[in-house]
């Protein structure tokens, strides 16, 4: 199903024909009210189908991927983040991105937030030091890169066990735990 013109009217008729496993895609590039409002939807009808099972394509954003309760989702931001020096944190109970690397960009973290996010990152045990590498030397960069992507991949992977979860009609995230 595309996020797009009559799809959902086409959702509705593989429902009632049996389909159990479907994917929602047109998600890259979407307008984030315009994407919620959409999986919305696709979730309320859905409802009322049990045993069916959605695959979200390209749930890039964060808040797409934990708003709702997907079969499975796929993104390649964790690499592009991984490739241009950035990694996720929670901050404030709210996934974000932060840049750590020392290639220079405009939205460096200050003194104190960078020595918040390296504790943050050094207590899950990854080298903070090595993944903010950015060189000319690229065995240097290979290694920082590969920390900076295993650390990605770790905090995408617990996102929703870190208690997390963002709430419909709302741009706030809340605990799942009530904390």
């Amino acid at each position: 199903v595309h996020c797009s013109g009559d799809s959902l009217s086409w959702f509705r008729k593989y429902l009632d024909e049996g389909y159990t496993f479907m994917g929602i895609g047109g998600l890259v590039g979407m307008n984030s009210d315009l994407a919620l409002r959409f999986i919305d939807q696709v979730f309320k009808i859905v409802a009322s189908y049990p045993d069916v099972f959605l695959h979200g394509f390209g749930a890039t954003r964060i808040e797409l991927a934990l708003r709702y309760p997907w079969y499975s989702v796929d993104s390649s931001s964790w690499i592009k983040y991984t490739g241009n020096g950035s990694i996720f944190v929670v901050i404030n109970e709210r996934p974000q991105v932060v840049h750590v690397s020392e290639h220079s960009r405009e939205n460096k973290l200050r003194d104190r937030e960078l020595k918040w996010v390296k504790e943050a990152v050094e207590s899950k045990g990854f080298d903070f030091d090595l993944m903010r590498k950015w060189t000319d030397d690229k065995e240097v960069n290979r290694r920082a890169w590969n920390e900076r992507g295993m650390y990605n991949i770790y905090m995408l992977s617990r996102l929703g066990t870190l208690g997390l979860k963002i709430e419909k009609g709302e741009k706030k995230w809340t605990s799942l735990t009530g904390r």
